[in-house]
């Protein structure tokens, strides 16, 4: 099953996303949460779970499109502002 987007556009994967992004400070807790290793990069301002360990890509509004890409995601998380 293919996520849907904020847009109401299909996401389409091929497999289950193994290295993840998230701009987005309450989604971050959520993946760190239930699915534990495949959290790859946060935004500065993600802070939870204290224990988050994760590659830092700026801001949530201008992130440093260097370094999400550099990382090399399958799947970057974001919402529509």
């Amino acid at each position: 099953m293919n996520p849907v987007d904020d847009l109401g556009e299909i996401v389409p994967l091929s497999a289950p996303p193994t290295r993840v992004v998230s701009l987005v400070p309450s989604l971050t807790e959520a993946i760190a949460e239930s699915a534990p290793g495949v959290l790859i990069g946060a935004t500065d301002y993600c802070v939870r779970p204290s224990t988050l360990d994760v590659a830092r890509v700026g801001g949530s509004k201008y992130p440093k499109l260097d370094r999400v890409f550099a990382l090399r995601p399958d799947l970057v998380v974001a919402n529509v502002e």
